[in-house]
């Protein structure tokens, strides 16, 4: 097989794995390059890195996955990452939650107990994920792309090989499919520095976009566009309190739309504009903070 035509890249094999999936799509790829990438997840994930190294950013926590190891991401956030060594090649195993659970229904397999849902995973290869993932190269195409009616019957086989490895992978997938809806929150706190649309915010919480706005306003007592907006200044206080970011730089961070228009909302709500904070700089932050410990 041509390993040329495997370097699709992480993005594009997701974007792809996402149109495509009916039950279960397995992917064989190469990423080149070190810039940094971003893609929401509609779907939950099986990444195993079979050389080379990535870093995600899931939220805000930041995940490190080296060879031979593998990462399981919850569907409903933006992704973001990168390779630290170049290339880096990988399987993309995208598992749909319904599937996951006609197919346990079927087999008698142990299940991971904790009862806590996780967004991320991440663990070592036992052996029987290890031999898995090696004897699979042999049935990839030319494309990368393992034919459906294949990737059904190597799914199934995968879900056995992490009842083997890690049983709290298949627990956290069968969790996550019970009509789960994520913390609206803790939604918006991960992806806050993101320009997500009101349409994708409620995707990511499972929710239609007028039940979005219901729950939203039932708990926080404003529309979503405007907390969003207030958290969002408040964020940017911070950082001109307490780190040496440029106005331009922590304007973009945050995802404004322009210096000018970040400035006018930043001083309409605090009273005072972002640049005049920045010249007192951090350190006049640390001293007040002394003082009133004193």
């Amino acid at each position: 097989m041509s390993s040329s035509s495997h370097e699709k890249g992480l993005g594009e094999a997701l974007r792809q794995g996402f149109k495509y999936v009916k039950e279960v799509a397995i992917q064989y790829s190469k990423q080149s390059g070190r810039r940094t990438e971003r893609v929401f997840l509609c779907e939950n994930i099986l990444l195993f890195v079979t050389d080379g190294q990535f870093i995600f950013r899931y939220g805000n926590i930041s995940y490190t996955v080296d060879k031979q190891q593998f990462i399981f991401f919850r569907k409903g956030a933006v992704l973001e990452y990168k390779p630290c060594h170049e290339p880096a090649t990988f399987f993309l195993v995208i598992l749909k939650s319904e599937w996951v659970i006609n197919v346990m229904k079927t087999v008698q397999w142990n299940l991971g107990t904790d009862g806590i849902i996780q967004n991320a995973l991440s663990n070592n290869t036992g052996m029987h994920l290890f031999r898995y993932f090696e004897l699979l190269r042999l049935y990839i195409p030319g494309d990368g792309n393992l034919p459906q009616s294949l990737a059904t019957v190597k799914g199934v086989e995968l879900l056995y090989c992490l009842s083997q490895n890690d049983t709290t992978i298949i627990g956290q997938l069968l969790k996550g499919s019970a009509n789960h809806k994520p913390d609206i929150t803790q939604v918006i706190e991960n992806n806050i520095g993101d320009t997500i649309s009101l349409q994708r915010l409620a995707q990511m919480t499972g929710r239609s976009i007028s039940g979005f706005r219901r729950d939203f306003q039932s708990r926080y007592k404003m529309p979503p566009s405007r907390w969003i907006r207030q958290r969002k200044l408040e964020k940017a206080k911070e950082l001109l309190r307490v780190t040496n970011m440029t106005v331009t730089s922590i304007c973009y961070t945050l995802g404004f739309e322009s210096i000018a228009h970040f400035s006018r909302i930043f001083k309409s709500y605090f009273g005072y504009s972002p640049s005049r904070l920045r010249m007192q700089g951090p350190a006049a932050y640390t001293e007040k903070i002394q003082a009133e410990m004193q």
